[in-house]
C-alpha cells in the first residue's frame, strides 16, 4: 500500500526533530516528504509533493499557520490538516474548525502513544476519503472527456478543434475538477488491442471489460504516484506529476513510459498501446489535444505499436475516415485468379492503412467475412472477436482465409459436379451481368447440346440452368443492395437485367420483398 505523504511546518527546529523521531511513521503508513520552517516554504512543498496530510503550527514568522491552511484549502481541498500549537485558545480552535482541520493538538500534551493513536485514525480517514474523492474526481473527468468524441465528430481536423468555442464543459464543471484547473500533469493514454467484430453490438461490453482490466493493472504501479485515473471510450487515461529539473523530467518521463508499457504488455493477454504527452499540461489543454488525436488513437488501438508513442508523433499524422466499401462482387471466384484478387485486396487495404482509415478497414473485414459465406453458401465459423497483432498479421489472415475458401469451393464443385456442370457454373459466375446470357450460350461453353446439359444440370444441382442463373443474379443483387449506395436501376444492370421493372418483379418473386424494401432492412 502506498504510504501517505506528510508535510510538517513549524518554526521550531527542535519540534520538527522531535516529531520526526516521536513515532514510526513508516509503520503507521506515512512518509515525511518535507519539513518547513514557515508557511511560505510549506506552501511550496505542498505544491511539489501534494501530500495527504499537513501538520502545521499556528504562529510562524511571515505566513501564519491559519493563513497557510486558508491557501491550502483554496488549492487542495482534499488535504487533511492537523494543527499542533502551544496556544490553548478557543478562537484559534474555532477558526481551525471553520477551515476543516482534522485535529487540534497542544504541543505539551503530545506523547508517542497519543500521537500514534491520532495518526492511525487519520490514516484510515485519509484512505477512505481518498477513495471517495478519487472516485468522484474520476466520474467528473469521465463526464468532461465524454464530450471529446462529439467534439471530434463535429470538427474537420486539428485547426478546427484548436479554434473551437470556449471550453464551456469545464466552465460548467463543479467539485473536484474546478480545483485542478491550474494543475499540470504528464498524461498517459492506455489502450488494449481492439478486436474486429462481426457482432458490433458487443463493442461496449468488450470495451468496458478492457478498460476495467487496464485500471486493475494500473493499481499495481507503486514506483511512482498516479494523481488522476479516468476513462474515455476504450482508453484509460492517467495523470502523473513529475516535479524535478527539466533534464531529470525528460529522463523520468521516458523511464515511467517504459515501465508502464512493460507492465501492461507483460501482464495483458493482448497487446497494449501507450501514448504519452511530452510536456506538462492542464486538464483543459490535454482534453483539446486528446480530441485532436482521438481518431488516430482508435486506429492505433487496432494495431498496437510495439513501443511507447509520444503524442506529438500522432499530431503529425493525417487521418482520413472515408468509410469506403470494397467491391467484393467484382472478384472472380475462380482459384485461377487468386493472385490477381489478392493484389486488389492488398492495394485497397494498404491505402486504408496509410490513410489511418479505420472505418474502411472495419467495413472491409465485415464485408469479407460475409462474402466468404456467400461463396461457400454456408455460415462459416470465423473468430468473433478476432484479434490481430499488426496490420501485416491481418493481411496474412485475410489472404490465407481467402485462399482456403477458393480452394474449398473448387474442390467442393469438383466433387459434387461433373466437368460440364462445373464449367457451366463457372461461366455463369463470370458472366451473370451479361443480360444476353442464356442456356444456349452456356451449353455451347460446356460443349454439350442444350438438351443434354439441361438434363445433366438438373440431375446434379436440382435446379434448371435458368433457375440457377436467376438465383445467382438475385444473390448478387442482395449483396449490392446491402453493401452499396447504387440506384436500383444500376443494380439491375449489373445483375443482368435491362429493365429495372422486370428486375423488381423477379426480385419480389424470389425474396418476397421489393428491392427498395430490402434496402431499408437493417444489415445482419
Amino acid at each position: 500500500m502506498e504510504p501517505i505523504s506528510v508535510i510538517i511546518a513549524d518554526d521550531d527546529r527542535l519540534v520538527l526533530q522531535d516529531l520526526k523521531q516521536l513515532v514510526d511513521w513508516k509503520q503507521l503508513g506515512f512518509c515525511i516528504a518535507a519539513t518547513a520552517k514557515n508557511g511560505e516554504q510549506a506552501l511550496k512543498y505542498i505544491k511539489k509533493y501534494q501530500p495527504g496530510l499537513l501538520i502545521t503550527d499556528i504562529i510562524m514568522p511571515g505566513m501564519s499557520g491559519l493563513e497557510l491552511i486558508l491557501k491550502v484549502r483554496e488549492a487542495s481541498p482534499d488535504i487533511h490538516i492537523m494543527i499542533i500549537s502551544s496556544y490553548d485558545e478557543f478562537d484559534y480552535a474555532k477558526k481551525a474548525i471553520k477551515l476543516g482541520v482534522s485535529d487540534y493538538i497542544l504541543k505539551n500534551e503530545i506523547t508517542a502513544a497519543s500521537f500514534t493513536e491520532k495518526l492511525i485514525a487519520l490514516a484510515a480517514s485519509i484512505r477512505e476519503s481518498s477513495k471517495i474523492n478519487g472516485a468522484v474526481l474520476s466520474q467528473e473527468l469521465n463526464a468532461y472527456f465524454a464530450g471529446s468524441a462529439e467534439s471530434e465528430l463535429n470538427s474537420t481536423g486539428f485547426d478546427a478543434v484548436s479554434a473551437a468555442a470556449p471550453d464551456t464543459a469545464f466552465d460548467a464543471a463543479s467539485g473536484n475538477l474546478k480545483y485542478l484547473e491550474k494543475e499540470r500533469y504528464y498524461f498517459f493514454i492506455l489502450g488494449q488491442s481492439t478486436p474486429f467484430l462481426l457482432d458490433v453490438t458487443r463493442s461496449n461490453e468488450l470495451f468496458t471489460s478492457s478498460v476495467n482490466y487496464l485500471i486493475s493493472l494500473t493499481r499495481q504501479i507503486d514506483s511512482f504516484p498516479i494523481s488522476l485515473v479516468f476513462t474515455n471510450e476504450k482508453f484509460v487515461l492517467l495523470g502523473i506529476r513529475i516535479e524535478s529539473s527539466s533534464t531529470e523530467r525528460s529522463f523520468l518521463l521516458s523511464s515511467i513510459s517504459r515501465r508502464i508499457f512493460t507492465l501492461i504488455n507483460g501482464r495483458s493477454p493482448r497487446p497494449c498501446m501507450l501514448v504519452y504527452t511530452g510536456c506538462r499540461q492542464t486538464i483543459r489543454e490535454f482534453r483539446k489535444l486528446y480530441t485532436q488525436v482521438l481518431p488516430i488513437l482508435r486506429f492505433y488501438s487496432m494495431f498496437c505499436p510495439g513501443r511507447p508513442v509520444p503524442i506529438e508523433e500522432l499530431k503529425q499524422k493525417h487521418c482520413i475516415q472515408a468509410g469506403r466499401q470494397f467491391p467484393f462482387q467484382h472478384l472472380d471466384s475462380s482459384p485461377d485468379n487468386l493472385e490477381k484478387n489478392i493484389m486488389e485486396i492488398k492495394t485497397f487495404l494498404v491505402s486504408c492503412n496509410e490513410a489511418l482509415d479505420l472505418p474502411s478497414i472495419m467495413n472491409f473485414y465485415i464485408g469479407f467475412c460475409r462474402h466468404m459465406e456467400t461463396l461457400r453458401e454456408c455460415s462459416l465459423d470465423f473468430p468473433d472477436p478476432n484479434y490481430f497483432i499488426s496490420f501485416e498479421d491481418m493481411l496474412k489472415w485475410i489472404f490465407n482465409t481467402y485462399e482456403k475458401c477458393l480452394v474449398a469451393l473448387r474442390d467442393g464443385k469438383s466433387a459434387r459436379y461433373s466437368l460440364p456442370v462445373k464449367n457451366s457454373i463457372d461461366y455463369m459466375e463470370k458472366n451473370y451481368s451479361d443480360y444476353t446470357l442464356n442456356a444456349e450460350m452456356i451449353s455451347e461453353h460446356a460443349a454439350l447440346s442444350s438438351g443434354r446439359l439441361g438434363v445433366l444440370f438438373k440431375q446434379e444441382t436440382q435446379q434448371t440452368i435458368n433457375e440457377y442463373l436467376t438465383h445467382l443474379r438475385i444473390s448478387h443483387a442482395i449483396w449490392l443492395l446491402t453493401n452499396t449506395n447504387l440506384k436500383i436501376y444500376e443494380i439491375s444492370e449489373k445483375c443482368g437485367y435491362r429493365s429495372s421493372q422486370y428486375f423488381s418483379q423477379v426480385f419480389y418473386q424470389h425474396t418476397g420483398r421489393r428491392p427498395i424494401d430490402y434496402r431499408k432492412l437493417p444489415s445482419k
